[in-house]
């Protein structure tokens, strides 16, 4: 059964004080007294605000179908020193990928898609320097990251410029050799963002926001950067410059939210997409995913030659379908991560 899951935004810069956010339950707004043995987490979280110098940050954890504990910390944009919201839209950066991945997976099951397909079959243009591996890759190496294909002009012009079109993406693919075995890289991902552009008759942004922001109550959730940052509630990101915290001088952009990392979304949005995530595709009497395939984006596929991390107890096995597979403290870990200048996000799941 599928249980306990945590997600965290947060973007770097100065602490403000601890507030503790109401819950929405369907049209009701509740406040949360979260269990005892998470109570003393906030404190701690303060503190790890000034230490690590961040401004604001939201942290909401779940429960099977339940939220337990919904917090915003801190402020949202430190020139205004608004605080921080269950609505406060955060850039979540490659967090993005799982959403593909259910994306792709849910073309799957309308019968568009088949995970074992190659990749060619959706995307003609599709060619690497390795003529046998362009008809080998199937749709699934891509989801899973396994056999390693980088590029770091395109890497860097989706996510930095935005000064990329298809015909300069798919020159810079041609001269990439893959790895052959797991690599996690952005262009796996916006080549599974193509492949939803191509099959679904919608761009991958819009059927985000058709087939799972909305049917999954993620009100704020949003592939627009530049309509993320018009808004009056939106997490600002920011740098220490000279001991002064100010904007970040890199931000998001339309054109550089790529299928890889073009996300933003507030707790509350986290809060029901864990809840899919938990409950075999489904929030409430919504579902959006077929339970077996839940259990097939949580399976592993493509194992890590190294599982070495900077967390006590934390091991990292390998990829699922759009999740990062190991284990904490002899428990399985489902996550994935997320990051830009002056921006971060975590989202963790521990299914048993």
């Amino acid at each position: 059964m599928k249980r306990a899951a945590i997600t965290i935004g947060f973007f770097a810069a100065l602490i403000a004080p601890v507030s503790v956010a109401p819950c929405v339950a369907g049209d009701r707004v509740e406040r949360i007294t979260p269990p005892k043995e998470l109570a003393d987490l906030p404190v701690r979280w303060k503190q790890a605000m000034t230490d690590l110098h961040i401004p604001g940050m939201a942290v909401v954890v779940v429960r099977g179908d339940e939220i337990i504990m919904l917090e915003t910390l801190g402020v949202r944009d430190p020139g205004s020193n608004k605080p921080v919201t269950l609505h406060t839209p955060f850039y979540i950066a490659s967090c993005t990928k799982t959403f593909i991945a259910m994306a792709i997976l849910q073309l799957v099951e309308q019968g568009k898609v088949d995970l074992d397909a190659p990749v060619k079959k959706y995307l003609p243009r599709f060619a690497l320097a390795d003529g046998e591996a362009t008809q080998r890759i199937t749709v699934r190496d891509l989801l899973s990251h396994a056999k390693g294909i980088d590029s770091g002009p395109i890497v860097w012009l989706d996510a930095y410029t935005g000064d990329i079109t298809d015909d300069r993406y798919y020159k810079f693919l041609s001269e990439a050799t893959p790895k052959g075995s797991f690599e996690y890289t952005n262009v796996h991902y916006t080549l599974a963002g193509r492949i939803v552009d191509a099959v679904s008759g919608y761009r991958w942004q819009d059927y985000l926001t058709k087939r799972i922001f909305a049917p999954a109550g993620m009100k704020d959730a949003t592939c627009f950067a530049d309509e993320m940052y018009s808004r009056e509630d939106c997490a600002t990101p920011t740098q220490l410059v000279d001991g002064k915290i100010v904007p970040a001088r890199a931000r998001k952009t339309n054109r550089t939210m790529h299928a890889a990392g073009g996300m933003g979304a507030s707790a509350l949005d986290l809060a029901h997409w864990l809840r899919v995530n938990l409950n075999g595709g489904r929030v409430g009497e919504t579902t959006l995913l077929s339970e077996s395939n839940i259990s097939a984006m949580q399976t592993l596929e493509a194992k890590r030659t190294s599982g070495r991390t900077s967390i006590p107890g934390r091991n990292r096995i390998g990829y699922g379908l759009g999740w990062n597979i190991g284990e904490y403290r002899g428990e399985t870990l489902l996550g994935h991560g997320g990051g830009y200048v002056g921006t971060s996000a975590m989202i963790s799941l521990l299914p048993e």
